[in-house]
């Protein structure tokens, strides 16, 4: 009789719309006592909140290890260090952190490692784990994932540590826009736990940049149509000076 009425599809989606009702408010009333687990134990509820039909927030994990290359192999079968850059999250017994970054990735962690007052830098991985950052954007009605490139941390002058997100990404892709404009939605609703969450783009010979913590910036992405007059446009700003 209970797996007759499952078939049901009036009762089925009740059920499920009050369990995740049901669920959404156990997460949150007892979100502090879930960050006092252990992390394999938190994680059994990241992945409840993944199964929601609807986005939900999820808290970062904190990065252990990683298997990360060190050599790129070329098509002749010599291998070929990569290159190895200071103060990442997680490195080698050196304290360097091997990476293979395209010109754009490149220049933007070489900039910032090169600003007064960074004291570490993080590659935000590229596939769904529970140490990446992603960021809900909508494209075709549907929600979809965008995954910033970096963070960065600098200590201010008054000891205190903050975060950038610095996000690199080309114009030349039908998804551009989009993924913009869900940055600029995640940078309005948590942008002040940031110093800066900076989009930036290579336009001609020249890197520009977009700050989203800025409420005009953020007005100017929703009114967007063209991605390159986004950049080259007052919002935009020189981003290697």
């Amino acid at each position: 009789m209970i797996a007759a009425l499952g078939l049901v599809p009036e009762v089925k989606e009740t059920l499920e719309a009050e369990a995740e009702k049901l669920a959404t408010q156990w997460l949150s009333r007892y979100r502090v006592e879930i960050k006092s687990l252990s992390d394999e134990r938190q994680d059994v509820y990241r992945q409840i909140r993944e199964m929601s039909s609807e986005p939900m927030p999820v808290d970062l994990a904190r990065p252990s290890s990683w298997m990360q290359p060190t050599t790129l192999r070329e098509a002749n079968g010599t291998e070929t260090p990569l290159p190895h850059y200071a103060q990442h999250l997680l490195c080698d017994d050196d304290g360097k952190f091997p990476e293979d970054f395209n010109s754009w990735e490149g220049e933007v962690v070489k900039a910032e490692l090169a600003r007064a007052g960074t004291v570490g830098w993080y590659r935000n991985p590229s596939r769904a784990s529970q140490d990446s950052l992603g960021v809900i954007y909508e494209e075709g009605g549907s929600p979809k994932i965008v995954r910033p490139d970096f963070v960065f941390f600098a200590r201010l002058p008054d000891g205190t540590v903050a975060a950038d997100i610095i996000d690199p990404h080309g114009i030349q892709f039908g998804d551009a826009i989009p993924k913009l404009k869900g940055l600029a939605d995640y940078a309005e609703a948590f942008g002040s736990q940031y110093r800066r969450i900076e989009a930036v783009a290579k336009i001609g010979d020249k890197f520009r940049a977009l700050d989203l913590t800025e409420a005009s910036t953020r007005a100017a992405v929703a009114a967007a149509t063209s991605i390159r007059a986004l950049y080259e446009g007052e919002a935009g700003t020189d981003y290697l000076g």
